[in-house]
């Protein structure tokens, strides 16, 4: 499901997210199997820097949150630019 994905690209075990989301590592493996509960969705999305929307909805296509302010900061860069900005800002919102 999408959760192992964004796990492993979050650089988090199940165990060491079970520890930052406060949960069990049952409940955990829980969502790796039947996806997050839309209650959960917006603290995950928060800590995996991944849209609420994506973990939730299979028909939503859209990973990444793209907060406003971020974004109208970027219009002033090239693509390639902004791209590099957006994995430098993704790295400092992942607390390990």
């Amino acid at each position: 499901m999408r959760l192992r994905g964004a796990l492993y690209d979050a650089g988090y075990t199940p165990s060491a997210f079970a520890r930052r989301v406060g949960e069990s590592r049952q409940t955990v493996d829980g969502w790796l199997q039947r996806g997050v509960p839309p209650r959960k969705c917006f603290r995950v999305g928060r800590i995996l820097d991944v849209n609420p929307e994506w973990l939730v909805v299979s028909s939503c296509r859209e990973r990444g949150l793209k907060a406003p302010s971020v974004e109208a900061f970027l219009l002033d860069f090239s693509m390639d630019e902004a791209t590099a900005l957006r994995k430098i800002i993704g790295s400092f919102r992942r607390h390990h």
